[in-house]
């Protein structure tokens, strides 16, 4: 699927600002804009460079719908999350923030070049996700 115009402006500008070094950015997108399709595209893009993407959520039900998006994309996904199946090879990584406080088996296998946060308002500031800017700065 093709992204929208204002989807691909906003992934370009992300692009620009990766390129450029900075290292924390956010997406500020309205309710049905379109930022997990905005977010399943990027994911595509690393994966085709072999380079690995976290995505973290918040809510058990945020896995299902991320996983929905990123399936349509063609992106094969491992996931962290309880009742999900754990897949270490996969270059991208769906993870429940939970899940991650309370299992050590990702940290054998999870070298995120990009650590994406969904709902970042309240993903970006949980502890788990403040451990993990320690474990990889360079994400």
């Amino acid at each position: 699927m093709k992204l929208r115009p204002y989807q691909q402006t906003l992934k370009t500008e992300l692009y620009q600002q990766i390129n450029a070094g900075v290292k924390r950015s956010c997406i500020i997108a309205g309710t049905g804009s379109g930022k997990t399709r905005i977010a399943s595209d990027i994911c595509f893009d690393y994966s085709k460079a072999e380079l690995q993407v976290l995505f973290l959520v918040h809510l058990d039900v945020l896995v299902h719908q991320t996983w929905d998006k990123f399936s349509e994309q063609g992106i094969h996904c491992g996931f962290i999350k309880s009742g999900w199946p754990e897949d270490s090879e996969a270059l991208t990584q769906i993870a429940s923030i939970q899940t991650m406080a309370k299992r050590d088996s990702w940290r054998q296998y999870l070298h995120p070049a990009l650590i994406l946060y969904d709902e970042g308002h309240i993903t970006y500031f949980s502890a788990i996700a403040n451990q993990l800017r320690g474990m990889w700065p360079e994400a």
